[in-house]
């Protein structure tokens, strides 16, 4: 895990993956609050279609971790019904794409009964969605719906990037009084992060600087977190656009199919490269047959590959660049 992505934990704590982090919030609430009950699709005997609940329906029985049909849109109703009556329901969702189904209960009821009741009632209720692509699941089973919901007052919609916040949010998401949808990307389930063993809160709504800088503000949620936070620490390279010229008059990169690099501080590529820029854009790219360049700050070797190519109807040249491979 990147020093930038570490928490501030308590003394008493230990390495936990996010969907552990989940299982232990989940555990704690509802050995905290009798009101508190898991149910979904096989959350149950199976232990979560990503392995979630685990042993849960072991240590709080069937009756509070419940095994439920496939009617996405009677789950939610349940959930509605069962918040607004004194518990404190935990519905999950096999996969996001299948909250579609439960639109109606969620958008049309669950948002807008504190509303329309003058705030006499609340519906206290948590679903978790499992979702985003990169499992191979295909079309109907790795769709990112968060933006949804988002617009639906009412709904409060997290999306928690490390084991700590996987935690800490689901444990105040219990505690709101109001829906709340926690969308869980599929790829951070085995990522792992110091959590603290006792419960704990993480407010929603509030943003966290997870690494300081001074030429750009990169605002993420969920992976593209941690993906950000990747790329901060990689040398800056020119991507897509390059070096434009508004007439092939003016000065431009000379290039061919070449790797190509753009130094940045304490960067150092081998072997030597030429540095050629274009006036008109300021832009400046590294060009050499092959460049393997580390930083002080990641340790890494980074091959960049891309071409410089003429595009004669718009009197420009090109310049592209890609990350080519990554070794450790």
């Amino acid at each position: 895990m990147p020093a930038e992505l570490a928490e501030p934990v308590a003394a008493e704590a230990k390495e936990l993956s996010y969907a552990e982090a989940i299982r232990e919030g989940l555990a704690q609430a509802m050995e905290a609050d009798p009101r508190v009950f898991l149910f979904g699709e096989d959350v149950g005997v199976y232990g979560g279609a990503f392995g979630v609940s685990g042993d849960l329906l072991k240590r709080f029985g069937p009756e509070r971790v419940i095994d439920t049909p496939i009617s996405e849109l009677g789950l939610a109703g349940a959930a509605v019904g069962a918040a607004m009556t004194g518990m404190r329901p935990v519905l999950e969702i096999q996969f996001s794409d299948f909250v579609t189904l439960a639109m109606e209960q969620i958008v049309n009821q669950a948002a807008k009964i504190r509303f329309m009741f003058g705030g006499k009632a609340s519906v206290p209720m948590v679903i978790r969605l499992p979702g985003g692509s990169g499992t191979g699941a295909a079309g109907q089973h790795s769709q990112s719906l968060e933006a949804w919901f988002a617009h639906v007052p009412g709904l409060k919609v997290l999306q928690p990037s490390t084991p700590h916040d996987a935690k800490g949010l689901l444990l105040a998401a219990i505690d709101d009084p109001n829906p709340v949808l926690i969308f869980e990307h599929k790829l951070l389930y085995k990522t792992k992060g110091r959590v603290p063993s006792a419960p704990y809160r993480v407010p929603i709504g509030q943003a966290v600087v997870r690494r300081e800088g001074s030429d750009v503000t990169i605002v993420a949620a969920s992976i593209m977190t941690l993906r950000a936070l990747a790329a901060a620490e990689r040398p800056v390279i020119v991507v897509g656009g390059g070096a434009k010229n508004s007439s092939t008059s003016s000065a431009s990169p000379q290039c061919a199919k070449a790797w190509c690099q753009v130094p940045g501080p304490n960067v150092s590529c081998s072997p030597r490269s030429t540095l050629c820029t274009s006036p008109v854009s300021g832009l400046a790219a590294t060009i050499v047959p092959e460049s393997t360049c580390s930083t002080s700050s990641a340790p890494k070797t980074v091959r960049y590959s891309g071409e410089c190519r003429n595009d004669p109807p718009r009197g420009r040249q090109k310049m592209s660049a890609w990350i080519r491979s990554v070794d450790a």
